[in-house]
C-alpha cells in the first residue's frame, strides 16, 4: 500500500474522540410538551383559586363593614325606644293596665317606625287601636310613618321581592338621613330596578332586615327559651309583664359567599300577632342560613 492509500485509509478512520461525539436533538418528545402544559395547567389553576379566594375574602370584608355600619345605625335606634314616651292616653286606668297599654304602644311605634316589610306601612295612616286588659285607647302613627308610605307609593304591587331590603335603606333614609354619608356608592344598589334602592354586599346583593327575629338558630345575642340560663327578659317590658317575654334583636343579614339566604321572610318570619312568645320563625331550609353574614354575631357587630 503506497503512501497515497494510507493517507485515505487515515482519513476514513474517525478518531476515538470523534466516534463518542453526538449532535444535540432540536425541541422537545411528545411527551415532554404533555408534562410541560400539565405543569403549566396545575400552576394556573392554583393561581386562579388564590385570586378567586382573595376576591372572596374582600368582599366578605367589606360585606361585614357594611352591615357593622348599619348595625350600630338600627342598634342605636333600637336602644332609643328605651327612653321613649308615647302618646297614649292612660288618664284614670289603674298602673298595670297604664303600664301595659304603654308597652303595646311602644311596640307598634317600633313597628311603625322600622318596618321590615311594605305590610307595616300603611298606605292611609290612621290612629290605630291599642288594647291591654280590655281596654283600648287610639294611637295616631308617628311622622316616619307618613314618610314611609309616601315613598312606597306606587310600589305595593311589586312582587315578593326586595321589600324587606328596601324597607332597610328607607328607615336610613328617612330616620337617619346624615349617616347615608357613612356609606360608599359601591354599598348601595337597586337590583331589581325598581327605584328603590337597597343596601347591596360585597357580591352586589341586597342586604336583608327583620325587625324581631324570634327563633333565629343563630344569634349570640338573644336567646328564646325562658328556662335557658342565658335567657334574657325584653328590655322594654321594664315591669316584668310579659315574664317569658325574650329579647328580640333587629337581624340585618347578607346571603354570605353562597348566594343562598336559607331564610324567606315572607315564610319563616311572617308570623301572626307579636313575636314574644312565638314558636314562629325558625328557618325552615337545609342549614345555608348558617354561612350567612349579619350582626347577631358579636364578632361582626
Amino acid at each position: 500500500m503506497n503512501a497515497q492509500q494510507n493517507n485515505a485509509v487515515g482519513r476514513r478512520q474517525p478518531s476515538a474522540g470523534a466516534a463518542r461525539f453526538h449532535p444535540s436533538r432540536a425541541g422537545f418528545t411528545l411527551v415532554e410538551l404533555i408534562v410541560a402544559v400539565s405543569i403549566i395547567v396545575i400552576l394556573a389553576g392554583i393561581t386562579l383559586r388564590a385570586l378567586s379566594m382573595a376576591r372572596d375574602s374582600g368582599r366578605e370584608y367589606r360585606t361585614k363593614a357594611t352591615i357593622s355600619k348599619l348595625d350600630r345605625i338600627i342598634r342605636e335606634m333600637y336602644a332609643s325606644y328605651r327612653n321613649r314616651r308615647v302618646p297614649i292616653d292612660t288618664t284614670g286606668l289603674d298602673p298595670r293596665t297604664a303600664i301595659g297599654l304603654q308597652l303595646a304602644a311602644l311596640r307598634q311605634t317600633i313597628l311603625f317606625e322600622m318596618p321590615e316589610r311594605y305590610g307595616d306601612v300603611p298606605e292611609n295612616p290612621q290612629p290605630v287601636t291599642i288594647s291591654y286588659n280590655s281596654v283600648s285607647r287610639p294611637l295616631m302613627p308617628p311622622g316616619a310613618s307618613y314618610a314611609y308610605s309616601a315613598v312606597l307609593a306606587g310600589h305595593r304591587s311589586n312582587p315578593a321581592d326586595n321589600s324587606h331590603a328596601e324597607c332597610l335603606y328607607m328607615i336610613v333614609a328617612i330616620s337617619n338621613p346624615e349617616r347615608l354619608e357613612d356609606f360608599q356608592a359601591s354599598e348601595i344598589g337597586d337590583t331589581d330596578g325598581d327605584g328603590l334602592p337597597e343596601f347591596v354586599d360585597g357580591w352586589g346583593r341586597p342586604i336583608y332586615f327583620l325587625r324581631w327575629a324570634p327563633q333565629f338558630p343563630d344569634s349570640d345575642i338573644q336567646t328564646i327559651d325562658a328556662s335557658d340560663p342565658d335567657f334574657r327578659h325584653d328590655p322594654f317590658d321594664t315591669h316584668n309583664l310579659q315574664p317569658s317575654a325574650p329579647l328580640l334583636l333587629p337581624l340585618v343579614y347578607s346571603a354570605g359567599p353562597d348566594g343562598d339566604y336559607g331564610i324567606n321572610p315572607h315564610q319563616d318570619y311572617n308570623y301572626a300577632g307579636e313575636p314574644w312568645g312565638s314558636t314562629a320563625g325558625q328557618p325552615t331550609g337545609d342549614g345555608t342560613h348558617y354561612d350567612n353574614i349579619h350582626n347577631h354575631r358579636i364578632e361582626q357587630r
